[in-house]
């Protein structure tokens, strides 16, 4: 029986990731464990009025059969330069929805997962990237 779950988090100010689990039934013989992954850093955000500019990554590769979780951290922080008064405001922008991922697993409970990546970070007093949504 096929079981769609839905759960929402956000992996950057504003960035969004979609997972859901996917279950393919029992697993008939065996697997190879498979570690997870992380992807590459994300460039830094500008630097906001706060001081601390941003950058993030995301989950490349779900463990499977056993492999290991992921170690570190999803977003970095780094003490900038604000130039605050001198930003155009802008607004944040969303780019569009990536396919979705393949199952991280080819039977049991699995997940797979789409990107929604901020194309244009807020800077000055422009609307921040606020959408949590994810699947």
């Amino acid at each position: 029986t096929k079981q769609e779950v839905t759960t929402a988090a956000s992996t950057c100010e504003g960035d969004v990731r979609e997972v859901h689990p996917v279950n393919l039934g029992e697993c008939e013989g065996s697997c190879s464990p498979s570690d997870c992954q992380l992807d590459e850093w994300s460039e830094w955000s500008a630097c906001p009025c706060s001081g601390v500019r941003t950058r993030h990554r995301v989950v490349k590769q779900y463990p499977q059969c056993g492999g290991k979780a992921c170690t570190g951290s999803l977003k970095e922080g780094d003490a900038c330069e604000p130039q605050c008064n001198q930003e155009a405001d802008v607004d944040c922008a969303y780019g569009t929805w990536t396919v979705w991922s393949a199952c991280s697993t080819t039977c049991g409970t699995g997940f797979q997962q789409r990107l929604r990546p901020v194309r244009v970070f807020s800077s000055g007093d422009g609307e921040k990237c606020t959408d949590d949504g994810q699947k």
